[in-house]
């Protein structure tokens, strides 16, 4: 059993990854310095390889989606993958296209809701604001993330003498009254607010929301042209419980994945990679949340092209093919656990019990919540993998 030294400080480095990960952009990131501080050279999709064994590189598509890969000193075409996939995206609020608001005195910021999101846990919390912008640069459209990390908006809830039957009874309108505020109209007539032009922007949103965004990139308001921001929680994650041996935080659906299959890309050897006859790959995806279908999706080629570039120069046009037969991959997302709802004497899941050991099988419905899958068979797997290339 690992020491709980250990186990707290890989906890906290866990923490650490999602408080600087409050949206995909971010997340992809951070994954890019952890595998360039871990020897990992970045490939573009343009350009053209010259793969080698002993070798580690990463692609990255939308800057929000991270595929990493490492060659084994033993690989040769036709050779398997040991294949780990997650998902940088996470349920969450984000502004909109257009998203100027004003109402009752208050200025607000339009949203909409990504993904298969708890809603109502979104209402009286301090939100921040981050994702990604397309500024002008010297006659150029470029790339730059975006971090306002303080508490910006609210979305206030009901008050109980507006609604008696508030806590029976609570089931706000996603367009009308899911609506962070940011501002009084009042207030903001009183503070002199830059000149944000003539941009595209200006009749979409706030100059006020343009102005923070503007400042926080360190250019004119005017040169931004477009922008893709998620809100999030201002509270950090932290370990909890009197014991600390909780995770409280956001997004772990499904950043504790990426972290963990992040950990295993940069922590083996290189005399653990020169025996391997396999290419070990990461694949950290956007856009789980709402199918997968975009192009920086699981469902889009991206994957399988890099597959496909990896097997060529085989003997013969099949190394593609007997690559794919002798892979494994495991998709790599987060269940819940324990809920008192939901729980009794015959559905009851067990969290995971190093003193036993017994998988805890799933019940009649096939509800994966139920399934609690041991580390050892994947190890077991992968290893086998790794010393045969044979998956069968």
């Amino acid at each position: 059993m690992a020491s709980r030294h250990l186990i707290t400080s890989t906890a906290q480095g866990m923490v650490d990854f999602i408080n600087k990960s409050p949206s995909p952009w971010h997340a992809v990131h951070e994954c890019k310095k952890a595998l360039l501080a871990a020897g990992y050279l970045e490939l573009k999709e343009t350009d053209k390889w010259d793969i080698k064994p002993m070798s580690k590189y990463f692609v990255t598509r939308n800057m929000s989606t991270i595929i990493s890969f490492a060659v084994g000193g033993a690989y040769k075409p036709g050779n398997g993958f040991s294949l780990m996939g997650a998902h940088t995206d996470s349920p969450c609020i984000r502004v909109k296209p257009v998203s100027k608001k004003e109402n009752a005195g208050y200025l607000q910021v339009g949203v909409e809701l990504y993904g298969g999101g708890n809603w109502l846990t979104w209402f009286d919390r301090d939100l921040r604001l981050a994702g990604r912008a397309i500024v002008k640069e010297k006659g150029h459209l470029i790339n730059r993330l975006v971090h306002v990390n303080r508490p910006l908006m609210r979305i206030p809830s009901i008050a109980i003498h507006l609604q008696r039957d508030i806590n029976t009874n609570f089931s706000p309108n996603s367009e009308n009254e899911i609506c962070p505020v940011i501002a009084t109209a009042f207030q903001n007539q009183l503070v002199e607010q830059k000149d944000v032009g003539n941009g595209i922007q200006s009749d979409k949103h706030h100059p006020l929301l343009l102005n923070l965004i503007a400042e926080e990139l360190g250019v004119a308001a005017a040169d931004i042209s477009d922008f893709e921001l998620c809100l999030a929680d201002y509270q950090p994650a932290n370990l909890g419980g009197a014991l600390d041996e909780f995770v409280f935080a956001p997004r772990l659906d499904n950043l504790f994945n990426v972290y963990t299959a992040l950990q295993a890309m940069i922590s083996f050897t290189d005399e653990d990679l020169a025996s391997d006859p396999c290419i070990r790959v990461a694949g950290f995806f956007d856009h789980e949340e709402v199918g997968s279908t975009s192009a920086q999706g699981a469902n889009s080629n991206f994957q399988r092209f890099i597959l496909q570039r990896l097997c060529a120069g085989g003997e013969d046009e099949t190394s593609f093919q007997r690559s794919m037969a002798n892979s494994y991959m495991v998709s790599e997302d987060i269940i819940a656990v324990y809920y008192q709802r939901r729980s009794g004497t015959r559905r009851q899941p067990q969290l995971q019990d190093e003193t036993r050991g017994e998988p805890q099988r799933g019940d009649a419905q096939g509800d994966s919540s139920q399934v609690q899958h041991q580390p050892e068979v994947h190890h077991q797997l992968l290893d086998c993998l790794r010393l045969t290339g044979d998956r069968e």
